[in-house]
């Protein structure tokens, strides 16, 4: 695997919330005046079919290992047919579906790629031990918390996806198919060799997001949730798979109304008996109100007089303000003369989102001289590597770009950084 310099998780956490009290000061902390509209940067981000759709379960009752989670429901489309949408997902092979700690995991890698503007192709968490932290804050791992976070990242990576009719395509105005997709492709940790203290941590870990997971998140990006992150780790299991479904659904919608069955599926509650899955529900909708979730007005649970079929109903507080996605500049609008010096840039730095400030480097310096720079940062990475991880460049990407834009000035050339686009700190 090539070395990579890179960043140790930087965020600070707050204490966590200890009881419905503290959990409900939070929430108002992170701004829950009602009818508020405004995007508060501190909300989460997460993946919209991630929230709509089932991945985890969070049940005791063993099932077969055959039993996949599969997820049917039809909805109506554009033009005014009824269009039949499928989800499956098909667990590690190693250590089957996750549950509780894999869902938060989950979340905190999309938060981690948020502070990383969902540049490149790989979240780097830094340690296992700062990772864990994000959801137990003030704690140190002990070596079952270790063990646990290994699995629950083998299991992101073990993940593969059947999808049809599951993707909203915003160009094409229609819905897609996607199969046998996943969402990672393997993690790395660093630990440093030294006997009897085998826990000892280097500040590179990564996880190595799938250029299917990666397109999603430029082209469709991810929704504003409408809390923090420490609002979502007071929440119960339950709670925090519905505090997602609920915020995506929304973004869209004032009243979200759905038949218990379907709902049991997306989320899911797979309880052995109807009763208990109602009640199930009941208590996160209840958890959630009791703690604050600043998006839910009300809910009920009721059987229709017109179908006896139960439905479910929530009815929003607030819309959340949702943001446009940040997609990243493609390389085949690049002329053919620059693409190869950009694609090695890239590669180099991984920062596909400052394409457009290496192409205006490139025509305004000439080839020659960014390829200068570009040399000089692989042996200033080199040089840093080998003197230990304390000097490592922490953001390739922005370290080219003050070096580009310095030799830019010497020469009185002007190249306008566009925002968006890497800065040193």
């Amino acid at each position: 695997m090539r070395q990579r310099v890179v960043a140790e998780d930087g965020s600070t956490a707050k204490p966590r919330a200890r009881n419905g009290r503290a959990a409900a000061g939070s929430a108002r902390r992170g701004g829950r005046a009602p009818g508020r509209e405004a995007r508060d940067p501190a909300h989460a981000r997460y993946d919209h079919g991630l929230a709509e759709f089932p991945a985890f379960r969070f049940g005791k009752r063993r099932r077969q290992s055959e039993e996949l989670i599969r997820f049917t429901d039809t909805i109506g489309a554009p033009n005014g047919r009824r269009l039949e949408r499928e989800w499956t997902v098909y667990p590690s092979a190693k250590w089957g579906y996750g549950g509780a700690t894999t869902q938060a995991l989950l979340f905190d890698l999309h938060q981690i790629w948020k502070d990383q503007g969902f540049h490149g192709t790989r979240i780097y968490f830094g340690t296992l031990r700062k990772l864990y932290q994000r959801q137990h804050p003030g704690k140190n791992p002990a070596p079952l918390d270790y063990g646990r976070l290994r699995r629950d990242l083998d299991i992101l990576c073990g993940y593969e996806f059947d999808c049809a009719n599951a993707f909203w395509d915003p160009a094409s105005r229609s819905y897609g198919n996607m199969h046998a997709w996943h969402l990672f492709t393997g993690w790395y940790e660093a630990r440093r060799t030294r006997s009897g203290d085998f826990q000892e941590e280097l500040p590179f870990g990564f996880i190595e997001v799938s250029d299917t997971f990666a397109q999603v998140a430029q082209e469709r990006g991810f929704f504003v949730t409408g809390f923090d992150s420490e609002f979502f780790h007071s929440l119960r299991p339950v709670e925090q798979r519905l505090a997602l479904y609920l915020s995506k659904m929304f973004a869209s919608q004032k009243l979200h109304r759905r038949y218990e069955d379907d709902i049991y599926g997306a989320l899911p509650i797979e309880a052995a008996t109807p009763g208990k899955r109602r009640q199930t529900l009941r208590e996160a909708a209840d958890g959630l109100a009791r703690k604050g979730y600043p998006n839910l007005a009300r809910f009920s649970l009721d059987k229709s007089p017109r179908t006896g079929r139960w439905v479910a109903t929530f009815h929003r507080r607030q819309k959340v303000e949702q943001e446009q996605p940040v997609r990243a500049p493609s390389l085949e609008r690049i002329p053919p003369e620059l693409r190869p010096l950009v694609e090695d840039i890239v590669e180099q730095t991984n920062d596909p989102g400052s394409i457009p400030m290496w192409v205006r480097a490139i025509r305004g310096l000439g080839e020659e001289a960014v390829r200068f720079a570009l040399a000089d940062l692989r042996a200033e990475q080199l040089q840093r590597g080998a003197g230990g991880e304390g000097g490592a460049i922490k953001n390739p990407g922005a370290w080219l770009t003050t070096k580009l834009m310095a030799m830019a000035k010497d020469r009185g050339i002007v190249i306008t950084r566009h925002r968006g686009e890497t800065r040193r700190p």
